[in-house]
């Protein structure tokens, strides 16, 4: 195996493992948004009848309650973990 593909495959597996901590941060951090907001039924609507809420919640955090933070870790942390997939996927080629 090439060094290259090596490389290309550390950034794609790490791409990955980032998506999945930022994926499971940022579920933790909308559940305590919804739950502050709405109490525990606006997190089970949130989760099983109207996902959008889930992606609504970092929004409404960074605009309402003037925290920007749930929206930089859960959409800073899916297009860090994006970029990092495409370089890996560039790199291997």
């Amino acid at each position: 195996m090439k060094i290259k593909n090596i490389i290309g495959n550390a950034f794609v597996i790490l791409g990955y493992l980032s998506f999945l901590i930022f994926g499971a941060w940022g579920m933790f951090i909308t559940a305590r948004i919804l739950i502050d907001i709405g109490g525990f039924l606006l997190l089970v609507v949130g989760l099983m009848v109207a996902p959008v809420v889930l992606a609504a919640a970092p929004l409404y955090a960074a605009v309402a309650l003037n925290t920007f933070s749930p929206f930089i870790i859960i959409f800073g942390g899916g297009i860090l973990s994006l970029f990092l997939i495409g370089i890996g996927g560039w790199i291997s080629q």
